[in-house]
């Protein structure tokens, strides 16, 4: 299987984590759950902007996740 680690598609098991990674230390992530129904996710612009807000502040790379998301 592939995982996307550090801004790129590796294979499973070469994926390692530095033990001075934010994420593992200090559990720095974005979650967010959407609803879809039919073929639309409902209030899509509320969650994107949410989204974004969470990613400012902690410090994401947004236009890196851009490239990943969309």
């Amino acid at each position: 299987m592939k995982v996307y680690l550090n801004n790129k598609f590796i294979d499973e098991e070469k994926a390692t984590i530095n033990i001075k990674d934010r994420g593992l230390l200090l559990g720095d992530s974005i979650f967010d759950t959407l609803l879809y129904n039919g073929n639309k996710i409902i209030l899509f612009d509320f969650h994107f902007a949410r989204f974004n807000k969470s990613i400012r502040n902690n410090y994401f790379n947004f236009n890196l996740l851009k490239k990943i998301i969309f």
